[in-house]
């Protein structure tokens, strides 16, 4: 599975969480950066928005720490790079689920 697919996909899931939960930008990068997170507040942005790539350690600490702020809301948690290994046709499938127009982002 090409890491390119992965990541836009495992992008656009972390935005669909944080937008359905209402979560401000300054409060889950600060605790994506207190996790270890060394991308600063607009690379993390632009990664939620699929104008940048990370690399899977700092996707899967952005979506640990997304998570660990959606543990009292009904928001489906966003995945971990390892969740969304599989057979390609699966995983673009999974991120086109939220709606028309909403796909994997280059």
């Amino acid at each position: 599975m090409d890491d390119d697919v992965i990541g836009s996909v495992q992008a656009h899931l972390l935005h669909r969480a944080v937008h359905r939960a209402g979560l401000e930008l300054g409060r889950w990068w600060w605790e994506y950066f207190c996790l270890g997170g060394e991308a600063g507040k607009v690379e993390a942005d632009a990664y939620l928005h699929g104008c940048l790539r990370l690399p899977p350690r700092e996707r899967d600490l952005l979506a640990h720490a997304v998570n660990g702020l959606l543990h009292h809301a009904s928001v489906p948690p966003a995945p971990y790079s390892s969740d969304l290994h599989g057979p390609q046709d699966d995983v673009v499938a999974r991120g086109r689920r939220s709606g028309p127009g909403r796909g994997t982002r280059a």
